[in-house]
C-alpha cells in the first residue's frame, strides 16, 4: 500500500509538471492570437498590455517569454505567485546572439515646433506629471540650470545668509528672471543635495519650502533648475507639467536628427505582494523610477537582467524576504542602483555591476543617504562579489543583524556629494540593543573622492574608504584593502566593539582614524580592537592616525597594537595627533612616535618603518587580485620582503580578493 501511495504522488507530480505552459511574446506577434496559439513560438502575442490583461491565468510553473532582440514598449504588473518547487518564469527565447529582449518605458518625443532661437517645444501629454529621465540618442541629459556647470569656480552659486530654512539671501542673485516655480537646488550640508520647490523670488532673497531640517551656512551652495530660462546648452531640457510640454535646446541643431526621448512608465516591473517570481535575461530601459519594484515579496531571483537610465533606482525593495539578486547590470540611474532598504531579510546580492549612480547634480532625489550604489537595511543579507563603480555618494551602505559584506570592489565614489565612505553604515542602536554579527571581510575599496564643490571650503574633501559612523556596533573589518581615499582609510566615528585586523589602508591622508564627537548609552569609543593592520602614508605631510574626542577618554578607545606603519621619512614629528574637543573649539596636540606611546597604551608592539619621501614609491609594491580566479604575478628579479620578513622574489600567485605588501629587500 505505501508503494501504491508514493507511485501515485510520483504520477501526480509528473502530470502537474508536463501542464505547465509557456507563452511567448515577440514585437511582431498578435494579441488576438488564442491562449493555445500563444504557447507556441510561431505565433506569440505582442504587447505588455496583453501580458497584464492575461495574468491571471498563469499558474505555478509557468513561463511568459519575450523573444531576444525585441523592444516591448510599456511596464509589467505581475499579479500571481508560483510554488516554492514551481515558480513562475520570466525570461528570454530566440537567437542567443541577439540582445536580451528590452522592456521599454520611454516615449520618443516628436512633431517639434521652434519655440524660439535654439529652443524646441513638443506636446508630452503623454508622460506623466513628473520626468525624470531624459535622452537624447540614448544619452541622459539633465535640466537645464542656472548657473551652468562651468560658470562660477565650483558650478554653484553662493549664499550670503540664511533665514533658517524658509529662505536664502546672496549679494549677487539679480531679480530678474524671477525664479518663482522653479527648484532650488542646494547642499546644506556636506553630505546632502536637497532639491527645493522656489515658492517667492524677491531680488536677491528666494524662499522656497524647505525638503531637510539643516540651515544653509553662509557660503554653501546652490543652484536653480526646472525654469524655462535655464535654457541655454545643448540637450538642457524643461518639462512644464501644467501644459504638458517639453522643451529642449539644441543650439543650432534640428530635432529631426536626433531620437529624444523622455521617460513615461514610473515602474517597469511590478511585483506586490506576491512570490516564487523570477526574472532571467530581461533589459529594463528608461523607468521614470525604478526599473524593477518589489514589495512585500518572498522568494523573488532578479538574475543576468541589466536595469539602465532609472529616475530612481535600478531594483528597489521593501520588506522583501528570500530574494536573490545575481549577476544583472544596473546603469545610469539618478539615485541607487541597488535599494533594500525597509524591512528585508535573507536578501543575496551578488555578482552584479553597478555604475554611475546619481553622479549629475540634481537628477537624484532629497535627504540623507541618496545617490549610493547599493544599500541594503534587515537581517541575514549577503553581499559579495558586487562591482559597484562611479557613485555619486556612498558606495555600498548596510544595516541590521548577520550582514556579510564579502569580496566586492568598490571605486570612484563620493563624486558628487563629500563625507561619505566605499562601504558604510551609521547607528547601531535600534530598540534599545546593538545590532550584531556584522563583517566585512575581503573588499577592494579604491578612489574615495570627495567633492567640496558648493561648501564653504572647496578645497577640503572628504572620503572615506570604510566609515564606521554614529553608534555603529559589533562589525569585524577584516582583510580589506583600502587606497586612493581623499581624507581616511578605515574611520570609526563615535563607533564601538568594533574589530579592525589585518587590512591594508595606504594613499590615503590618515589611514586610520577614531573620532568621539556624540555621547552614546553605555559609552560611545569603547571596547574596539585594532590590530595587525598595514597603514602606509607615502607623503612627508601625512598623519598615520589621528584621534579626537569631547573626553578625556581616548585611552578606552580599546586595543590599539601590533599594527605595521610605513611612512615618508619627514612625518615622524607629526606622525599621530591627539584632538581633544571642549566646547567645540579645537585644540590639536601634536605627537611624536614616542611620546604617543608614552602617554597612551597604544601600538607598544606596532612596527614603524620609515622610507625616503622621494624614494617611498620606488621601494614599496603592492599587488591584489581583483578576480575570482588565482592570479600569477612576476615580481622579476628584485628581491623584496612581505610584512613578516619573508624574502619574494619571481611569480607569486594571489588567491581571489588576496593582496599583498612587499618592500624592497
Amino acid at each position: 500500500m505505501k508503494k501504491l501511495l508514493i507511485s501515485f504522488l510520483v504520477l501526480i507530480v509528473s502530470i502537474t509538471g508536463l501542464n505547465a505552459k509557456k507563452y511567448y511574446f515577440s514585437s511582431s506577434g498578435n494579441d488576438k492570437y488564442s491562449v493555445k496559439q500563444a504557447q507556441n513560438p510561431a505565433t506569440p502575442w505582442k504587447t505588455l498590455e496583453k501580458l497584464n490583461s492575461i495574468m491571471n491565468i498563469l499558474e505555478p510553473g509557468d513561463s511568459v517569454l519575450f523573444r531576444r532582440g525585441d523592444v516591448f514598449v510599456g511596464f509589467i504588473t505581475i499579479t500571481k505567485s508560483g510554488s516554492e518547487s514551481r515558480p513562475i518564469v520570466f525570461a528570454a527565447y530566440g537567437n542567443k546572439n541577439k540582445p536580451e529582449p528590452e522592456i521599454n518605458g520611454r516615449i520618443k518625443l516628436s512633431n517639434w515646433a521652434q519655440f524660439e532661437k535654439n529652443i524646441w517645444v513638443a506636446d508630452a501629454s503623454h508622460l506623466t506629471n513628473t520626468v525624470n529621465y531624459f535622452t537624447i540618442d540614448s544619452k541622459a541629459y539633465a535640466m537645464g540650470r542656472f548657473p551652468n556647470a562651468d560658470e562660477t569656480p565650483d558650478g554653484y552659486m553662493h549664499i550670503e545668509s540664511a533665514d533658517s530654512t524658509l529662505s536664502i539671501t546672496d549679494n549677487e542673485l539679480k531679480g530678474e528672471p524671477d525664479w518663482t516655480g522653479a527648484e532650488l537646488v542646494i547642499k546644506p550640508k556636506r553630505w546632502l543635495i536637497d532639491r527645493n520647490p522656489i515658492t517667492k523670488h524677491e531680488g536677491n532673497t528666494i524662499w522656497y519650502h524647505a525638503f531637510s531640517r539643516y540651515v544653509p551656512a553662509k557660503g554653501f551652495g546652490y543652484f536653480i533648475q526646472n525654469h524655462m530660462k535655464t535654457l541655454d546648452r545643448f540637450g538642457e531640457w524643461f518639462y512644464d507639467t501644467l501644459s504638458k510640454k517639453m522643451y529642449v535646446y539644441l543650439g543650432n541643431k534640428l530635432p529631426k536628427n536626433y531620437t529624444i526621448q523622455g521617460s513615461r512608465f514610473e515602474n517597469l516591473l511590478e511585483i506586490n505582494n506576491q512570490s516564487n517570481i523570477e526574472i532571467y535575461g530581461l533589459s529594463f530601459v528608461g523607468a521614470n523610477k525604478n526599473s524593477v519594484n518589489l514589495n512585500n515579496v518572498k522568494r523573488i531571483v532578479v538574475k543576468n537582467c541589466t536595469m539602465k537610465y532609472s529616475g530612481l533606482n535600478g531594483i528597489n525593495g521593501s520588506l522583501a524576504e528570500n530574494v536573490l539578486i545575481e549577476n544583472n547590470k544596473v546603469l545610469d540611474v539618478s539615485n541607487s542602483g541597488l535599494s533594500f532598504m525597509r524591512g528585508c531579510s535573507n536578501i543575496v546580492v551578488r555578482s552584479n555591476t553597478v555604475k554611475r549612480c546619481g553622479i549629475i547634480d540634481g537628477t537624484g532625489p532629497s535627504g540623507n543617504s541618496k545617490t549610493v550604489g547599493v544599500s541594503i537595511g534587515g537581517e541575514n543579507n549577503l553581499l559579495e562579489f558586487n562591482t559597484i563603480d562611479s557613485i555619486g555618494y556612498i558606495g555600498l551602505i548596510f544595516s541590521g543583524d548577520n550582514v556579510l559584506i564579502k569580496n566586492n570592489i568598490i571605486s570612484n565614489f563620493t563624486m558628487n556629494k563629500d563625507d561619505g565612505g566605499g562601504i558604510y553604515t551609521v547607528s547601531g542602536k535600534r530598540r534599545g540593543r546593538d545590532f550584531k554579527n556584522r563583517k566585512i571581510i575581503g573588499n577592494i575599496v579604491m578612489h574615495g573622492i570627495g567633492n567640496g564643490a558648493g561648501t564653504s571650503r572647496p578645497e577640503f574633501k572628504s572620503a572615506i574608504g570604510i566609515y564606521m559612523d554614529d553608534g555603529t556596533s559589533y562589525v569585524d573589518i577584516y582583510d580589506n584593502i583600502v587606497g586612493y581615499c581623499a581624507e581616511i582609510g578605515i574611520f570609526l566615528h563615535d563607533a564601538r566593539f568594533i574589530n579592525v585586523k589585518n587590512n591594508l589602508a595606504y594613499n590615503c591622508d590618515i589611514p586610520f582614524a577614531m573620532h568621539q564627537d556624540l555621547i552614546w548609552e553605555g559609552g560611545s569609543m569603547i571596547s574596539n580592537v585594532i590590530r595587525k593592520n598595514i597603514f602606509v602614508s607615502p607623503e612627508s605631510n601625512s598623519l598615520l592616525e589621528s584621534f579626537r574626542t569631547q573626553e578625556d577618554n581616548i585611552r578606552n578607545f580599546g586595543d590599539l597594537d601590533s599594527n605595521y606603519f610605513w611612512y615618508a621619512s619627514k612625518s615622524i614629528e607629526d606622525s599621530l595627533r591627539y584632538f581633544k574637543e571642549t566646547t567645540w573649539k579645537s585644540k590639536y596636540q601634536n605627537y611624536s612616535i614616542e611620546d604617543w606611546k608614552k602617554k597612551y597604551p597604544f601600538d607598544q608592539h606596532s612596527e614603524f618603518n620609515e622610507i625616503d619621501e622621494k624614494d617611498f614609491n620606488k621601494n614599496i609594491r603592492i599587488e591584489y587580485n581583483s578576480t575570482r580566479k588565482q592570479k600569477n604575478i612576476n615580481l622579476g628579479t628584485t628581491v623584496y620582503k612581505d610584512i613578516d620578513g619573508k624574502r619574494v622574489t619571481g611569480k607569486i600567485n594571489l588567491k581571489p580578493f588576496e593582496w599583498i605588501f612587499l618592500v624592497k629587500d
